[in-house]
C-alpha cells in the first residue's frame, strides 16, 4: 500500500463512505429488521477490493481510478470499466448497493 498516491487514497475513502451511505439507505428503506453490512477494503498490488458483508462489491484500479466489477472474489470482471472514483459523483452512477451495474446501463432503482 506504501505505494498508492495520496488522492486515490483520498477519492477511495470518499468512495466507501458514499456506497456504505447508499447501502445503509436501501437497507433502512426495505428491511427495517436487518441491519447494511459492513464495507471494507481489501488492498492487493493492482486493486482494492471493496467488500461488503463477505462479498466483493466492487474492484477499484489503484493506478487510475477506475471501478470495475468484481467477476469472483479474487478477480474483477474483464469486460471493461463501470466508472471512475474520480467522477463528480464518486462513481456512484455505477453502482448499486450489491455491486457494480452492468455495462448496459440496466436501469434499475434503487
Amino acid at each position: 500500500m506504501a505505494n498508492i498516491e495520496p488522492a486515490i487514497l483520498d477519492r477511495l475513502e470518499r468512495y466507501v463512505a458514499r456506497l456504505d451511505e447508499l447501502c445503509v439507505a436501501y437497507y433502512e428503506d426495505r428491511y427495517d429488521h436487518v441491519k447494511a453490512p459492513e464495507i471494507r477494503v481489501e488492498f492487493g498490488r493492482k486493486y482494492a477490493k471493496v467488500i461488503r458483508g463477505g462479498s466483493v462489491h466492487t474492484f477499484i484500479d489503484l493506478t487510475n481510478g477506475n471501478i470495475l466489477k468484481a467477476a469472483s472474489y479474487k478477480a474483477p470482471a474483464p469486460n471493461g470499466v463501470r466508472g471512475n472514483i474520480f467522477d463528480d459523483d464518486c462513481g456512484m452512477s455505477c453502482v448499486g448497493p450489491f455491486g457494480a451495474l452492468y455495462v448496459n446501463g440496466a436501469n434499475i432503482n434503487f
